[in-house]
């Protein structure tokens, strides 16, 4: 009996601990909720706020692109009744040369008359085009509006693009690449030369995403990938093209100026051979083309000369790559050109006029 005692007070303290413990958890609970419902709340009245004005700016747009549409209709009818006056002019003569048997010269007055008719015709016209065209942009404001977004985590912008490109190739001669070809040589030990197959490997994947203002500047990133990166030691292998990246630069753009800092083409050397067959490398890189994807920074600087031309400075520093394949999977050596500790250095002046571009 002694011992069963003590089990005996336990319901009394889970009593007096039932009416301590609840006391503070209820003084803080409400306080909680409340700065949650406050903030849910502001949270909720700031996007009615947003989709208010979005709502705003459509109906805005919808309004302007349907008077719009009015102001084209009328003009369409002005311009159609004109050029039915002027279609049904030289019959009315005619009809009037065939009963008098003979044309009336024309007064000064008429002569006048008809020339600022034909000059309010041309303006019409013209107004006509011009609101056609602004219809046009509306409406593709209108349709931007409607279509399915790229969701970015922040509230800037993000562009996403891509090509899927196949490639059917068939070679007469033995080639480093079958489906990018490269360098010929002869025929393998087992003398076979030519070849046939497909290719999927040069499709490409780009994003481009677009910053804040800073120091007065526009930023903006852009990454390009395709899946010319090698092949997995695996059956069939040749079709399993790993990612590779390609170019990934960040833009800061002033009014004349700009810095652009990532990996590029060579600043010096930036035009290349385009063609579908050669995406995965530009034709000729290896035979006089100065072409490769390095590391770089550069700044651009532009002046106006005139109205149709203008002119460029650039310099940078650029990676020292010297061409070696790595020695390594995954861990990175120094080259031979890295082990100068010293970046290569270009400048190019470039000399821009509409309708001709000349380097020096």
């Amino acid at each position: 009996m002694f011992l069963k005692r003590p089990f005996a007070y336990v319901p009394l303290m889970f009593l007096i601990t039932a009416f301590l413990v609840p006391k503070p958890c209820a003084a803080q609970t409400p306080k909680t909720e409340s700065q949650a419902d406050a903030s849910l709340a502001e949270a909720v009245k700031q996007l009615q706020e947003q989709v208010n004005e979005l709502r705003t700016v459509v109906s805005d747009l919808r309004t302007e692109s349907a008077r719009y549409r009015v102001e084209t209709s009328e003009l369409r009818q002005e311009l159609h009744s004109a050029l039915t006056r002027q279609t049904s002019g030289p019959d009315q003569v005619l009809q009037v040369a065939a009963q008098e048997n003979g044309t009336a010269p024309q007064t000064p007055g008429e002569s006048s008359e008809s020339k600022q008719e034909d000059r309010q015709e041309a303006k019409a016209a013209e107004r006509a085009a011009r609101l056609e065209e602004q219809y046009d942009l509306l409406t593709g404001k209108i349709d931007d509006q409607y279509q399915t977004k790229v969701e970015s985590a922040s509230k800037y912008k993000v562009r996403l693009s891509g090509l899927v490109l196949m490639d059917l190739f068939s070679n007469r001669g033995w080639v480093l690449n079958t489906d990018v070809p490269g360098i010929v040589d002869n025929a393998d030990p087992l003398g076979r030369s030519n070849s046939t197959g497909f290719s999927l490997r040069q499709s490409q994947i780009g994003l481009e995403v677009f910053g804040p203002q800073i120091a007065g500047a526009r930023t903006h990133g852009e990454l390009q990938a395709d899946f010319a990166g090698g092949f997995p030691y695996a059956p069939n292998g040749v079709t399993f093209g790993l990612l590779r990246l390609r170019t990934g630069t960040i833009h800061l753009d002033w009014a004349h100026t700009s810095l652009v800092a990532g990996q590029d083409a060579p600043f010096f050397s930036a035009l290349s051979p385009t063609s579908f067959a050669t995406l995965a490398e530009p034709a000729l890189s290896y035979a006089g083309n100065l072409w490769t994807w390095v590391p770089q920074v550069r700044v651009e600087h532009r002046v106006t000369l005139s109205e149709d031309s203008s002119l460029a400075l650039q310099g940078g520093i650029l990676d020292g790559l010297t061409g070696e394949p790595p020695l390594y999977s995954y861990g990175r050596a120094a080259q031979a050109g890295e082990y100068s500790r010293q970046p290569g250095y270009a400048g190019r002046i470039t000399a821009n006029k509409t309708g001709a571009l000349d380097a020096m």
